[in-house]
């Protein structure tokens, strides 16, 4: 600085190329001094920041994997939730198929297919209504059926009665005709 300084303010510089030399060689070999301190922070705090990047990238990547895991886990019990669900109601569904009405579907959800589950109950309630009416009426259909049977066999008998004391009666006509033919004639 006071070479500069004695350069800037004098008319006419007077320094030997030795003493340029010298001066630039001792202000290159400060240079590399300071270089040689500065390189080894500057290599310390390069590896500070890999070493943090890299663990950023480590924690970012657990995370990452923690979050897809407990996703794939919920979307797991999502799925076997509702895989139970459907077979309980397709269960119910082929008991009632082969004639049991008295299925009843119990899902421990709380979601639609729980509202599914009740629909198919009250479904079949209604149905096992509707087929003890069908057999309430069936049974009145046929005990009206045996007393027409009884009526009709009563009807039967007195018809035949009648037919019976007709026959009698025009057999008693015909032997007095008979009688009474003969008797004219002689």
């Amino acid at each position: 600085v006071a070479l500069l300084d004695n350069m800037l303010t004098q008319e006419q510089v007077r320094i030997t190329a030795p003493e340029i030399f010298d001066r630039s060689t001792r202000a290159l070999e400060s240079v590399y001094a300071l270089f040689d301190i500065i390189v080894p922070a500057l290599d310390g705090l390069l590896q500070q920041r890999i070493t943090l990047f890299e663990w950023l990238r480590l924690a970012a990547l657990f995370i990452l994997s923690s979050v897809l895991l407990t996703l794939f886990y919920v979307f797991a019990c999502f799925y076997r939730a509702v895989q139970a669900s459907i077979t309980a109601v397709s269960s119910a569904l082929q008991h009632m198929t082969n004639g049991d009405l008295r299925v009843q579907v119990k899902l421990h959800t709380r979601d639609e297919m729980r509202e599914i589950g009740e629909q198919l109950n009250a479904m079949a309630a209604r149905f096992r209504e509707l087929v003890g009416k069908v057999l309430q009426s069936t049974q009145r259909v046929a005990t009206a059926a045996e007393e027409l049977s009884a009526v009709s066999e009563q009807t039967n008998q007195g018809i035949n009665e009648q037919l019976a004391q007709t026959d009698q009666i025009a057999t008693a006509i015909n032997e007095d005709f008979l009688r009474g033919l003969h008797s004219w004639q002689t």
